[in-house]
């Protein structure tokens, strides 16, 4: 499933439902190539149903990189995203499509109450 979130926030409590599945997900485009620096992820209080939460980037909505996984279920995340250049770790990393999944063996929607993204 794909589902292009624009960054509205719905009177619903969430930013995005999916629908049951083994595997959910959600692809964010950002409408072209950026700099990101980092990702917020806010739960709804007490929901569980992003436990196991990841985060992949792609420049091409094809090729995709796994850059942040949660170490345990939380309210909030911060994702930060850098990357090693010249032997040093520097922030941010290039990325126009931005992948939230879980991977569960029961079937379950994927939803947060906001994705923020910080970046230039």
């Amino acid at each position: 499933m794909t589902r292009l979130l624009r960054g509205e926030r719905s009177l619903s409590g969430y930013a995005f439902p999916t629908n049951a599945e083994e595997n959910p997900w959600v692809q964010i485009d950002l409408g072209e190539s950026k700099v990101v620096q980092a990702v917020m992820m806010e739960n709804r209080p007490s929901d569980r149903r992003s436990e196991g939460l990841m985060l992949s980037i792609s420049e091409d909505g094809k090729t995709w990189e796994t850059v942040w996984k949660a170490p345990a279920w939380q309210d909030k995340w911060l994702a930060t995203l850098t990357r090693f250049h010249a032997g040093i770790t520097v922030p941010g990393r290039q990325a126009r499509y931005l992948r939230l999944e879980t991977k569960d063996v029961s079937p379950r929607p994927l939803l947060l109450q906001r994705v923020t993204i910080l970046g230039q």
